[in-house]
């Protein structure tokens, strides 16, 4: 059972008693490292070579006309500027339609 004391606020006096909690620290956002992890992995002048013959994309699919981007291109700067995105070039290489270095 609560006792009398614990039901009545405290007055000004104890108040001034119990010290203050410290304020807490705010946490620092972490940069975003994407952007920069994918460039530093596959700079612009790095060496691209398409591996495949035909575009294995499926037809009239957004995948399709970016990966049209890499045909003539002999470096991943290149590829970039005809729209291929850095995530793109990370998902064919896993799946050996193109080669880096």
């Amino acid at each position: 059972m609560q006792s009398v004391a614990d039901l009545v606020p405290p007055t000004e006096e104890a108040a001034e008693e119990v010290p203050a909690p410290a304020p807490k620290a705010k946490a620092k956002k972490k940069p975003s490292l994407r952007r920069s992890k994918f460039s530093d992995l596959y700079p612009d002048d790095m060496a691209l070579k398409v591996l495949v013959e035909e575009n294995p994309k499926k037809v009239g699919s957004k995948a399709h006309a970016m990966f049209e981007g890499y045909f003539g291109c002999t470096t991943v700067g290149e590829a970039r500027a005809k729209g291929v995105s850095y995530q793109s070039i990370a998902y064919d290489v896993a799946r050996r339609f193109i080669q880096l270095g």
